[in-house]
């Protein structure tokens, strides 16, 4: 049934009286007229088209069903041709409304159709809550909550979920617990997981070898150092063993042989002076020692470059020994 002030189509036929025949290829020739609720006659809004067989169409308009009750009829301009049309009773949506049942109208489906429908959830795809969703089911499950005065409901459900989810809650003991927690962290593999700088997790990489792989030598059975010693000393606790290379002389050894003759010859060639000579300005006259000198280095023309004062003693080469400098 059409619905009231809703634009719908209707069908009429077309007779040829002397053929006895449905007349087809006729529909320029009609003239449809309309009548609403068995009042005055009106030319309908729109022009019929054929739909074959003898068969044709017409559309009533929005403003020709605002009625109650509507009839459709025409003549056609060929001669011996009879139109048969019709009648419709209009409906409204409240006229299929009951008791239990919505009241809204039915939705437009084209409003759906805002977007590709492969850009939407399919069935059974979890999908993200809007907003409003969380703020509602926040405001639930607060709801609950609050009318949990002790607790035990919300403990009870976590309880339920968990053993819903773990069927073999029952044999979890704690020592399984350290056990599987203590398996996790010993074959844990360190590299590719703990490589910051400066971790535990980082330096423990280091230690891939034996430690004892690295040292043949043991401390002593006190634990001292002692035993370690005693492998870098040939004897004593102050006369180390000389690596091959290394000079064996002692610090005076180094002194007598800077100061013998020829070495300070060369000592004062290599820093560019030519020739030096010592004068004595004064003497203990007990024991000999040199007081005051004078010590002057000249360069390679006799040039004076240097004077130098001295307290101290001459050995027996004319070469001052424990002696002090003074300003000159």
């Amino acid at each position: 049934m059409p619905t009231k002030a809703s634009a719908f189509t209707v069908t009429y036929r077309a007779w040829d009286v002397s053929a006895q025949d449905w007349k087809e290829g006729d529909s320029a020739n009609h003239t449809l007229k309309v009548v609403r609720d068995n009042g005055s006659e009106e030319s309908a809004d729109n022009s019929p088209s054929e739909i074959g067989g003898g068969v044709y169409k017409l559309t009533i308009s929005a403003t020709e069903a605002n009625c109650d009750f509507i009839t459709w009829y025409g003549a056609s301009s060929t001669g011996d041709i009879v139109l048969i049309g019709g009648s419709a009773a209009m409906v409204t949506p409240a006229d299929f409304k009951a008791t239990g049942f919505s009241t809204h109208d039915d939705p437009d489906p084209s409003g759906y159709l805002d977007a590709a429908v492969s850009t939407r959830a399919a069935p059974g795809a979890e999908m993200a809550l809007t907003s409003a969703q969380v703020t509602a089911l926040v405001a639930a499950i607060e709801a609950e909550i609050a009318d949990d005065a002790t607790g035990e409901a919300v403990k009870q459900a976590i309880v339920d979920k968990l053993v819903e989810n773990l069927p073999d809650l029952d044999d979890l003991t704690l020592t399984a617990i350290a056990n599987a927690a203590r398996d996790a962290i010993l074959n844990r593999v360190l590299a590719g997981n703990h490589d910051t700088a400066g971790t535990l997790g980082k330096l423990a990489q280091n230690m891939d070898a034996a430690v004892s792989s690295r040292n043949s030598v043991t401390p002593d059975a006190a634990g001292t150092a002692s035993g370690l010693i005693s492998a870098l000393q040939t004897h004593g606790d102050d006369a180390w063993a000389t690596a091959t290379g290394f000079s064996t002389h002692a610090a005076a050894d180094v002194v007598t042989a800077l100061l013998a003759a020829e070495s300070y010859e060369a000592i004062l060639s290599a820093a560019g002076y030519y020739k030096h000579e010592v004068t004595v300005l004064t003497r203990d006259e007990t024991s000999g020692e040199v007081l005051t000198a004078t010590h002057k280095l000249y360069d390679a023309d006799g040039e004076l470059l240097k004077t130098i004062n001295y307290t101290g003693t001459v050995n027996a080469q004319g070469t001052l020994t424990a002696h002090k400098k003074e300003p000159a």
